[in-house]
């Protein structure tokens, strides 16, 4: 009898301290068929409120959102100045916005750039974002992690391993 209950304080630990990842993950898919990504369990996929915007995902019990938006590369000269454009739009709409310097890195074995922004939202939020510009075979891919700022060490991992994950899919 007692090594079961000695079993159970190691169990509960570990349940506690798994990373959220490792639990279910769901593969979600745009609208138009062209972009995946998986999302760790506790992510519900929602009707994104703007066309640009691919997949949406929501954990509102932790208030962190997942946005994928995907753009085609011809536009621009390259990753690094799309990824530029993209990290002034953000800050532009943030008040007292901040932003490291980006780093370059591969996602899934895609040439990508990664920006921690921070700053206070229109509402009055102070929100922070890891912003992931994948380069797939015909699109520069944002997966955008949102939370507040006080709880992006909470959500890091998986906002980076959810960007690990996105895929360009072929035409239908």
């Amino acid at each position: 009898m007692r090594p079961f209950l000695s079993t159970i304080p190691l169990a509960l630990i570990f349940l506690i301290a798994a990373p959220r990842f490792a639990a279910a993950q769901a593969t979600l898919t745009s609208k138009d068929g062209r972009v995946q990504i998986q999302v760790p369990g506790g992510y519900a996929q929602k009707t994104p409120p703007k066309p640009v915007i691919k997949i949406e995902a929501v954990d509102e019990p932790a208030g962190a959102t997942i946005l994928v938006i995907s753009e085609s590369q011809r536009q621009f000269a390259s990753l690094a100045e799309y990824a530029e454009r993209v990290r002034d739009q953000m800050t532009s709409r943030l008040k007292d916005p901040q932003s490291d310097a980006g780093e370059k890195l591969q996602s899934g074995g895609n040439p990508a750039i990664r920006y921690e922004i921070t700053g206070i939202s229109s509402n009055g939020m102070r929100m922070a974002f890891l912003v992931t510009i994948v380069q797939t075979e015909t699109n520069f891919n944002q997966v955008i992690g949102s939370c507040l700022r006080g709880t992006l060490a909470d959500h890091r991992a998986e906002f980076e391993k959810a960007a690990e994950t996105v895929k360009e899919l072929p035409p239908k």
